[in-house]
């Protein structure tokens, strides 16, 4: 509706002679009027140069307006307890409407409005010692999706990935990975496998701060003599209860991994884990060529696999950096020397008043009291906690690398969102902060995008103990639900009906990731998501396959008109052209609701949902994405009824099935248009 919203305000408004009108919106009680204005707000006293005009003048001044000089969409007006309503010319608007729909074809839904702007979007940024796990996946799907609405809109987009390969955990991984890939070859994809090892490394480290040798511990906890040999001297309950855990954990793992386990053991057994990582780490920082060399053969072997997963949904980055990258170029040591500039940077020490070494950081809380910014209800928290950027050696902590990246992130685009989960709201307000403090511009274009948490029905997750549901494993099971429906329906339809193999293949691969993207966009951001494989993949309820099935059917159903029409004496004739068509045909309150609720209000959808409210400071801008699930649901649902309840092809009423037809060729590219903007492949047949 919003294409002819300003159109109709205009005449009103000049009509009444005033230019406050308050936006219209269509009427629910269709059977008595389509759109409505608010007028309350026009109400005033009376001056003595200005008399008071009453809702009944303004009614009046509409009406002889009318009379004078008719709009082609609006045939009468009428005042009921304060709202003016408009009975619109259904006709026109159904040629208008569907016309602008038709040319637009697959560009229906798109609009230049911020044309010339640029955007960047960091999403997905998996670390590059795991796979991509479910919780990551609605990461990547959410970006992305954000990505697709704001190309929608005009925006120029990149969309961004931080190789995060510094850090402890890149080192442990490192240290087990080099010991061990040249005798255990993967047997597990590159990503998962390299996690594993990862789990594992970890593992032994934390065996080792106990005391324990490796082999020792092996053994003893293989032969269930730990009570004795392991934990015999922990007398702190605290301290025995982590133990334990440490210990089940190992079990678990060897249980499950064995050869893995057992070599990395071996080939560990001597080694101080810890202190070996944090030694290759540093070559690494520095740039030494064989650490160079070494660390980036791993960490693109693990997004190597990564990048498998992301093609089967076809989501690609077009741009990476490497966070190590930051140390190389020298912009590390240029910041921090402005940082320490600041009267908020408080250095590193060796002995605090607690005596004990510190790292440095921003007084943030010192910072937020003398810029004035808003504290406590509806601001920034009370006693704010600090931003700790160096560590006691001097070297920098991944959150002053943050710091870093978003200015380079900054330089490429006019504004930078970045998708993290909402256990990283804290830092990534304190990382708004520093910006703020440092590059106040940069700090204005920068806003983060957090999503709440993701919980698979039956699955459970844990990273210490190498338990990922990953993003692999559930498109297998979505593409295995989809064939065991496929193969039931079959068996019913009878072998003719039957499709191939190649065909099967094909629907089963686009319905898993249809159900997958649908189901990780189909709730708000900030509730958690429970993921149900039966329900994702269920075409009864409120799930892609339920769209897809829809998208099929407008097609089965045109494709039947196109066989009736050239079939003789079938009382059907070939689609006349748009401009032929009668669309007073078009007269059922259904179609009138279909038209203006759905097929007219999918650009109206999209910029929602690509562009909210930018809010003041420290509140964030909120992201519906489930806006385009609902709605495309609804869609479907309301066509549902309307099929249910009136024929499409009707032999013999030539102008009303043409009309019809028409109609369900539009709401097909709408609905189409809903799916590709989801990154789903609409199917024609299903």
């Amino acid at each position: 509706m919003e294409i002819f919203h300003k159109e109709i305000k205009d005449y009103v408004q000049a009509a009444m002679g005033v230019d406050s009108l308050l936006d219209g919106r269509l009427d629910k009680d269709l059977e008595a009027r389509d759109f409505s204005f608010a007028l309350q707000s026009l109400k005033k006293k009376a001056t003595p140069d200005q008399p008071v005009v009453t809702l009944e003048e303004y009614l009046k001044r509409v009406q002889d307006k009318l009379v004078e000089s008719p709009h082609p969409l609006i045939e009468s007006a009428d005042l009921t307890a304060g709202f003016l309503n408009l009975k619109l010319n259904r006709a026109e608007i159904f040629r208008r409407g569907l016309d602008m729909v038709n040319k637009q074809g697959l560009e229906y839904g798109k609009s230049d409005k911020y044309k010339g702007q640029r955007l960047l979007i960091e999403h997905t940024s998996t670390n590059p010692n795991s796979t991509i796990h479910i919780g990551n996946f609605r990461n990547t799907i959410t970006g992305n999706f954000i990505a697709n609405c704001n190309r929608a809109v005009g925006w120029t987009v990149e969309e961004a990935s931080y190789i995060n390969d510094l850090g402890a955990q890149i080192g442990i991984t490192f240290v087990g990975f080099q010991k061990v890939y040249p005798i255990v070859k993967p047997y597990l994809k590159i990503d998962l496998w390299i996690g594993m090892i990862y789990a594992i490394s970890n593992t032994l480290q934390t065996i080792q701060d106990y005391g324990w040798t490796l082999v020792e511990a092996k053994e003893s906890i293989l032969s269930k003599t730990f009570e004795e040999k392991l934990l015999k001297g922990i007398t702190d309950q605290k301290k025995r209860e982590e133990a334990e855990t440490v210990i089940d954990v190992f079990a678990d793992l060897h249980s499950r991994h064995p050869v893995l386990v057992d070599t990395l053991v071996k080939e560990l057994n001597g080694i101080n884990i810890r202190t070996s990582s944090a030694e290759w780490n540093l070559r690494y920082e520095r740039a030494e060529p064989e650490a160079v060399r070494l660390y980036r053969w791993m960490v693109n072997l693990t997004y190597s696999g990564q990048q498998e997963t992301l093609d089967l949904v076809g989501v690609h980055h077009n741009w990476f950096f490497y966070e190590s990258e930051l140390g190389w170029e020298g912009s590390n040591q240029q910041c921090v020397g402005i940082l320490k500039e600041t009267p908020y940077y408080v250095p590193e020490t060796q002995k605090n008043e607690k005596g004990v070494p510190e790292g440095g950081y921003l007084d943030l809380n010192r910072f937020l009291k003398d810029s004035g910014l808003p504290i406590g209800k509806g601001g920034y928290q009370k006693d704010y906690p600090r931003h700790y950027l160096i560590r006691p050696d001097g070297s920098t902590l991944y959150t002053f690398r943050d710091v870093l990246y978003s200015m380079k992130k900054a330089a490429r685009a006019d504004r930078v969102y970045t998708v993290v989960c909402s256990e990283q709201n804290l830092a990534q307000e304190k990382v708004q902060l520093a910006l703020r403090l440092l590059a106040p511009s940069v700090a204005e274009k920068q806003w983060h995008l957090s999503y709440d948490l993701v919980r698979l029905v039956g699955g459970r997750m844990s990273g210490r103990r190498g338990l990922f549901v990953t993003a692999d494993e559930v498109y297998m099971a979505l593409k295995e639900s989809t064939s065991e429906f496929i193969r039931k329906r079959n068996e019913q339809k009878g072998a003719d009906a039957r499709e191939s193999e190649e065909e099967v293949e094909n629907i089963t691969h686009q319905v898993a990731v249809a159900s997958m993207k649908f189901t990780l966009l189909s709730c708000s951001l900030h509730s958690e998501l429970t993921f149900d494989v039966k329900k994702a993949t269920d075409p009864d309820e409120a799930s892609a396959p339920f769209l897809l099935y829809n998208y099929a059917r407008f097609c089965s159903l045109l494709g039947k008109f196109a066989r009736l029409s050239t079939t003789p004496d079938s009382g059907v004739t070939p689609l006349c052209s748009f401009d032929q068509i009668d669309w007073s045909q078009l007269s059922d309150n259904a179609e009138w609701k279909l038209l203006m609720k759905y097929a007219l209000a999918l650009p109206g959808i999209i910029e929602q949902i690509a562009c909210p409210k930018i809010p003041v400071r420290p509140a964030l801008p909120n992201f519906p994405v489930h806006f385009l699930p609902e709605f495309l649901i609804n869609f479907v649902r309301d066509f549902s009824s309307y099929y249910k309840q009136n024929r499409i092809i009707i032999p013999g009423d030539i102008p009303k099935t043409h009309a019809r037809i028409w109609l369900c060729t539009i709401f097909r590219t709408v609905l189409g248009n809903g799916l590709r903007l989801m990154g789903i492949t609409p199917l024609e047949r299903m």
